[in-house]
């Protein structure tokens, strides 16, 4: 029975977790975010970037906050929590809508990430970000967002993603 009870507990935390991490993205504030990855810690985007280390991961985020949007809203929803003893691994799908200039933008995809609690608290041990879909306008966020990635796509026209329809990974 306890051990349902901190489960459940475990679970809640984590769902709430991933909410501040979005706001403090919504926010701009590498600080918040930054107090929510571990000591180790690594950031990987799709469309094709790793980056290691906690040092790597403050840099790109105090890339990202300083080219953010001027209005920018984060949504998660479909989260599901594999609970691991002190690890866990959270699923969720995101959606983005902001102004970038003057501009709508929407973009869509998912964060896969891995959490570990040390001292009774939930931190990134890695964390997963996957671009599924955007906005045309979007290339530009894009490129802010991944540096280099908006050559990988075709300029005049976005395409979609191509995902295997199982993980909903980029396929290869």
């Amino acid at each position: 029975m306890m051990t349902d009870i901190v489960a459940l507990a475990d679970r809640e935390y984590i769902r709430e977790f991933l909410h501040r991490y979005c706001f403090a993205l919504d926010r701009g504030s590498v600080d918040d975010v930054m107090s929510l990855f571990a000591d180790e810690c690594d950031l990987e985007l799709r469309l094709g970037q790793l980056h290691r280390g906690r040092e790597a991961v403050h840099t790109w985020y105090e890339v990202l906050t300083r080219k953010r949007m001027d209005v920018l809203r984060h949504q998660v929803h479909n989260q599901v929590i594999e609970l691991r003893g002190e690890e866990a691994s959270s699923q969720s799908y995101w959606d983005v809508v902001g102004d970038l200039n003057g501009e709508a933008m929407i973009s869509a995809g998912f964060y896969e990430d891995t959490l570990r609690k040390r001292d009774g608290e939930w931190r990134f041990e890695k964390k997963g970000i996957w671009v599924q879909s955007r906005a045309p306008e979007a290339l530009r966020f894009i490129e802010l967002f991944c540096p280099g990635c908006a050559t990988l796509l075709d300029t005049e026209v976005v395409r979609p993603v191509v995902t295997d329809d199982r993980t909903q990974r980029p396929a290869s």
